[in-house]
């Protein structure tokens, strides 16, 4: 509950995905009327499975650039807070003391 009144702000007013009170079928409802009361060009589907796996990747190769938690947010196009979120996760699981080092943890590890 609390994570949500964070969030809740920062998520667009078409996402359906694990948010209170949406759900699939919520989301299958307004596609409907948006296709039926406007003109559709595309729609698209994502599998976002390995999404978390690029994402992880792209931080640490911005990272290994020197590159701030907002310039890095600014290049890959997540959120700052959430850049910061997941440096600061894999700096305290890998016991790096900063970016550059949990970059260098995880080159050698194979993770990047």
């Amino acid at each position: 509950m609390v994570l949500n009144a964070i969030y809740e702000g920062d998520f667009c007013g078409f996402s359906y995905g694990f948010r209170p009170g949406r759900g699939p079928h919520d989301a299958l409802d307004a596609l409907s009327v948006a296709i039926s009361e406007r003109r559709v060009n595309w729609i698209m589907d994502a599998d976002i499975q390995n999404f978390f796996v690029a994402a992880r990747n792209a931080l640490l190769g911005v990272g290994d650039e020197g590159k701030t938690a907002p310039e890095t947010a600014m290049l890959t196009g997540i959120n700052a807070r959430t850049v910061q979120h997941y440096l600061d996760k894999a700096r305290a699981k890998l016991g790096a003391e900063s970016v550059p080092e949990l970059v260098a943890i995880a080159k050698d590890r194979g993770l990047v």
